[in-house]
C-alpha cells in the first residue's frame, strides 16, 4: 500500500515510510560533481533545483516543473530531475505502509537534495550547507506533507505577486527566551516600501487540539510581546499569523481556540481548497468574527500584484 500520484497533499496518511531511489552514501565523486558543473553537465537550472531543494527540503516534480520548467513539458522535466537523481545531486522517495524495495512509477514522488547536491552548492552557490546532513531528509509522512504544502503555498505566492516576495524561508528557528518555536515559514512582502512580516503554520486534523494547543502559547509569546523586534526590528508591527489548515471547520476551531485562549488577533486562515485561488482573491483567506462566532471571507489585499 503506497500513497499513488494525485492524492492531495492535505490527504497523505499517516505515520507511512520512506523508500528513497538508493541509499545515501557519502562516496559520492565530488570532484566528478564539480567536474559535470564546469562542463555544463549540470545546468543553472539544476543548481536552481539543488538550491531550493536545500531551503525548502521536499518538493514533487510537478511542483519543481511549476518553479523552474514550465517551458518545457512535464515528461521531459521529470526526466531531468530523475538524471539528477542518477548523478546522486538529488533522491528522491514515495511514502508506504512499509518500506518498500523501490520507488513505484505510479507512486507520489518527492525529490530531495543529496550529497552531490551538497557538494555543487558548496561550490556554486551562497548557501552555507557545512551543517546539512542526509537526516533532513528523513522524516514522518506527517512531516513530509506539511513541507509539501509550505511548498505548495510559496508556489501560490510567486504566481499572485512575485514582484512584492522579499524573502521565504521555511522552518526558520526562532526562540523567545528559553522557549524555541519552529515556525511552517516566515516571510516578508515589500507594501508600499516598507517590510511587512508574516509567518506561517500548517494545520492538519492530527494536530487539533493538543499539539496546537501546546504551539500556541509559543506563538503568543512571540506575538503580543515585544519578543518578534528581535527578529524583525523594521517592522512597524507583530507578524500577522498565517493559518494553512485541511478545511472549513478546522480553521473555525482553531479560529475559536485562538481567540478564546491566547491574546493574538492579527491571524488569518485559509484551506487547501482556498489556497487554490489566487491569494489576494475574496475567499483565499477567512477572519474570525467572535461576536457572531463565525468566518467571514476578506480580501487580503496585501497579496494584491
Amino acid at each position: 500500500m503506497y500513497v499513488h500520484k494525485g492524492v492531495g497533499l492535505f490527504e497523505l496518511p499517516t505515520d507511512y515510510k520512506q523508500t528513497f531511489d538508493h541509499p545515501f552514501s557519502l562516496n559520492v565523486g565530488k570532484h566528478e560533481i564539480i567536474k559535470m558543473r564546469n562542463n555544463q553537465v549540470i545546468t543553472d537550472r539544476d543548481v536552481k533545483i539543488a538550491r531550493f531543494l536545500f531551503q525548502f527540503v521536499f518538493a514533487t516534480g510537478e511542483q519543481l516543473h511549476a518553479l523552474f520548467g514550465e517551458s518545457v513539458l512535464f515528461e521531459h522535466f521529470q526526466k531531468r530531475l530523475d538524471k539528477l537523481v542518477a548523478y546522486r545531486v538529488l533522491n528522491k522517495f514515495m511514502l508506504s505502509e512499509f518500506e518498500m524495495e523501490d520507488v513505484k512509477p505510479d507512486a507520489l514522488q518527492v525529490y530531495c537534495l543529496d550529497v552531490g547536491g551538497r557538494d555543487l552548492l558548496s561550490h556554486y552557490s551562497h548557501e552555507d550547507v557545512t551543517d546539512w546532513y542526509t537526516t533532513v531528509n528523513m522524516k514522518t509522512s506527517e512531516l513530509v506533507s506539511k513541507h509539501l504544502i509550505v511548498t505548495d503555498f510559496f508556489i501560490r505566492l510567486l504566481q499572485t505577486c512575485s514582484k512584492k516576495v522579499a524573502f521565504f524561508r521555511a522552518e526558520p528557528d526562532l526562540r523567545i527566551g528559553k522557549k524555541q518555536l519552529i515556525p511552517s515559514f516566515e516571510m516578508s512582502l515589500l507594501v508600499q516600501g516598507m517590510r511587512r512580516y508574516f509567518l506561517g503554520e500548517v494545520v492538519r486534523d492530527f494536530d487539533f487540539p493538543f499539539f496546537f494547543r501546546d504551539r500556541l502559547s509559543k506563538y503568543e509569546a512571540l506575538l503580543t510581546t515585544n519578543g518578534w523586534k528581535k527578529y524583525y526590528y523594521d517592522g512597524q508591527q507583530p507578524p500577522v499569523w498565517f493559518l494553512i489548515v485541511e478545511t472549513d471547520y478546522l480553521a473555525l476551531e482553531a479560529s475559536r481556540m485562538i481567540y478564546e485562549t491566547t491574546n493574538i488577533r492579527q491571524f488569518r486562515v485559509t484551506t487547501a481548497e482556498r489556497m487554490r485561488r489566487p491569494l489576494h482573491e475574496t475567499g483565499a483567506f477567512l477572519r474570525y468574527v467572535p461576536e457572531r462566532d463565525m468566518l467571514q471571507e476578506v480580501k487580503a489585499v496585501v497579496f494584491l500584484p
